[in-house]
């Protein structure tokens, strides 16, 4: 039926006027009758609501009986819910009609129908209407809520319940909680919370770490039960991963709830290490601590200077019982590796000593228990060992030893041996020492031997040492200060000079090298074998080949943030590499002719190549972008501050040029010949430049006016 002539019928049914009679009104519910959709059942609701002829009840009910669909039924629903009319509410019970939604209207049909297993299968949405049922009008509809409320199986309805209990304490949502025994399955603080109102702590004593933080706020919960079985339940843990979550809290906070459960209970963590270690502290657990293996010992020696004093006390008594050896040999290397004094003082104490004769023999040595070290190394072979592959920290702390005792036997230990093989690679401070103990010891003939294979600077240091001491060897001793003074008497005698290392790898000439920011990588460019080797500093040791270019490489940079290295080679190639593991990046092979020169700006972001076809490239950084193409161009140099770049041309001029645009700015005019080099100063204030006509100009920057010409000095080109 046409939803106009749905409203006209439905303004007859409801009409006062006189004109509408009865016969009227019945053909009008007789025809909603015959109609039978939702609307039309809706309009015979509210008829039966309404209207007193008894005629017209007789039609709508009749008709309302004969209804099948759902939807029908909601309708009938909903009017019933707004009007609680008697009759539809004896049709909702004698049909057993539920509504579907809305959720309010459900919740009292159900109700109202006796079908409480909808409300209490019902998800989280039915609680609120349930609720609101505890106060209807109905008695009966308000006794069934009640009852429903304490047996409700949806875990989502339960959680919600709880969830508005735990915010809100409701008197009434207390009740039922307590009547059904609910426990929220989340959020876990309500899962804790409801589990202490109910007492039903095995849910929280059998949990994992997530329940431990709940179960902390609820100690201080201001309902006193709730509290107390919090404590209760804090000392009866069961969960492996529980306890080792609440003594990592107790260690961090120090709570003095957490102390006693955990010392009550002697919970001891699993991990991590630091935990386990001073929780068995806590509690008196030694031997959970002096069984345990090298892992224990940097926890043990922290917690002596705990604020606990029980912690410390128990401390020190494990650190002097260790079982294992791999624990007694960790704390003899703190002290040897790091000068570790409490472990220092531990191993003496206990007798503590490495397996390893090596390390034993260095740890008597740092220790100062210099009997045994002399029975174990009277040769002083171990000794020397440790100090030749040893770091600086240790070589310092041996020469410290070494000067504290005044043995001028034991300087051969400083030198590598009798056959002096450190000579080249001591210190400044080495050379203090040796010549400190041999002076004290008046070991003049040690000392002269050694004068005889020292770098310059220190022959002459001991030569003068000697000749001071008035001690003369049977040779002409006083021809060799002379000629020693002479070498050096314009040398600073904290300067010194030698061989820190030969690298051997590339096989033949070495045309170019690079350094890291750092000072800790050096790169080698080949001439013939076409290779880019690295090499670790100061020691010099072999780290990589480089391998791609098909010729000599001529040219290399590295970029002042260490993360690139860049090669130039006469295959006219320029390739990228990252660094430090030497990843090739990038081959750039716009070059016609072999790459000789490069440079890098100060930001890291802009690359500048020569090739040996006058050109000058310019490359954006890391992506080998090729930017701008300078022609003319021999030489180069980058200013301090990257927007300047400086090129020096066969055609005797110099250029300006802008970066990282490349616009030319000026030409410096004014030699006769070529242009073969280019330094730009520190503060970028100052160009030089040196000509093949032996002379070099100086220019000031960035107006480039010509400063100075200095003349007579041979200027020498790459090629």
């Amino acid at each position: 039926m046409h939803p106009a002539k749905l409203k006209q019928l439905e303004e007859r049914l409801y009409s006062q006027m006189p004109l509408i009679g009865g016969c009227l009104r019945q053909r009008t519910a007789q025809a909603l009758a015959r109609d039978g959709s939702p609307d039309a059942v809706r309009a015979l609701a509210k008829t039966i609501a309404r209207s007193d002829d008894r005629q017209v009840l007789a039609i709508a009910l009749d008709a309302l009986r004969q209804i099948r669909k759902q939807q029908c039924m909601e309708q009938v629903c909903a009017v019933w819910a707004v009007t609680r009319h008697k009759d539809l509410a004896n049709l909702l019970i004698k049909k057993g009609w539920v509504a579907s939604a809305p959720v309010d209207v459900r919740v009292l049909s159900a109700l109202k129908a006796g079908h409480l297993d909808v409300v209490t299968q019902g998800g989280a949405e039915i609680v609120e209407p349930l609720l609101k049922a505890f106060s209807d009008a109905d008695s009966e509809i308000a006794s069934r809520a009640s009852q429903c409320a304490i047996v409700l199986s949806n875990p989502d309805a339960i959680d919600y319940l709880c969830e508005r209990w735990s915010k809100t304490r409701n008197r009434l949502l207390e009740q039922l909680i307590l009547q059904g025994k609910y426990v929220a399955g989340k959020p876990i603080e309500v899962r804790v919370l409801s589990a202490l109102k109910v007492e039903r702590l095995e849910v929280i004593t059998k949990g994992g770490k997530e329940v431990v933080e709940p179960l902390i706020k609820a100690l201080t919960d201001n309902e006193r039960e709730i509290a107390r079985l919090a404590d209760r339940c804090i000392t009866a843990l069961k969960n492996p991963d529980a306890v080792d979550y609440l003594c990592e809290r107790w260690l961090q906070t120090r709570n003095q709830h957490l102390e006693q459960a955990i010392v009550q209970q002697r919970y001891v963590a699993r991990k991590p290490i630091e935990v386990r270690v001073l929780s068995a502290l806590k509690v008196g657990q030694r031997s959970l601590v002096v069984e345990g293996g090298a892992e224990i010992v940097e926890p043990l020696l922290t917690a002596f200077s705990d604020e606990d004093r029980g912690i410390v006390s128990c401390a020190k008594h494990c650190a002097s019982d260790l079982k294992k050896l791999e624990a007694q040999e960790s704390l003899c290397r703190l002290v040897i590796e790091q000068d570790h004094q409490i472990a220092r003082q531990i191993a003496i104490n206990a007798q503590y000593t490495p397996r390893d004769s090596n390390q034993r023999a260095l740890f008597y040595f740092l220790t100062e228990q210099w009997d045994k070290y002399e029975s174990l190394d009277f040769e002083h072979t171990l000794l020397q060992a440790a100090y030749q592959v040893g770091d600086e920290q240790l070589r310092q702390r041996i020469a410290q030893k070494v000067r504290q005792a005044g043995r001028a036997e034991w300087v051969k230990v400083l030198v590598g041996g009798h056959q002096r093989k450190r000579l080249g690679e001591m210190t400044d401070a080495e050379w203090e020492t040796a010549l400190r103990v041999l002076n004290s010891g008046r070991k003049w003939e040690e000392m002269w031997q050694l004068a005889q294979a020292a770098p310059p600077i220190w022959s002459m240091r001991l030569l003068r040492q000697l000749k001071d001491a008035g001690w003369v060897p049977k040779t002409e001793f006083a021809d060799l200060v002379q000629m020693g003074q002479k070498c050096v008497a314009d040398v600073p005698l904290n300067s010194s000079w030698y061989c820190q290392a030969i690298l051997h790898g590339h096989s033949d000439l070495i045309p170019c090298l690079g350094i890291s920011p750092d000072g800790k990588l050096l790169a080698s460019g080949g001439s013939y074998d076409n290779t880019v080797r690295l090499w670790s500093l100061p020691d010099g040791k072999p780290l990589q080949t480089l391998s791609g270019h098909s010729n000599s490489v001529f040219c290399l940079g590295i970029s002042p943030d260490g993360k690139l290295l860049v090669s130039g080679s006469h295959d006219n190639t320029v390739r990228l590499w990252s660094l430090p593991d030497g990843k090739l990046l990038q081959t750039l092979s716009e070059h016609s002719n072999w790459v000789f020169r490069l440079a890098i700006s100060p930001d890291s972001k802009l690359l500048v190549s020569g090739s040996y076809d006058n050109t000058v490239r310019l490359w954006s950084l890391p992506d080998g972008k090729l930017l701008q193409t300078l022609s003319g161009v021999f030489c180069l140099a980058i200013s301090p501050d990257g927007n300047l770049l400086a090129s020096g041309s066969n055609d005797n001029t110099v250029r300006l040029w802008s970066l990282p645009d490349g616009k030319l700015l000026q030409t410096l005019s004014g030699h006769t010949k070529a242009i073969r080099c280019l330094a730009i100063s520190p503060d970028g204030k100052l160009l030089a430049n040196g000509n093949s006509d032996n002379t070099v100009r100086l220019w000031s920057l960035p107006d480039g006016k010509l400063l100075q010409t200095l003349s007579g000095i041979a200027i020498m080109s790459f090629v």
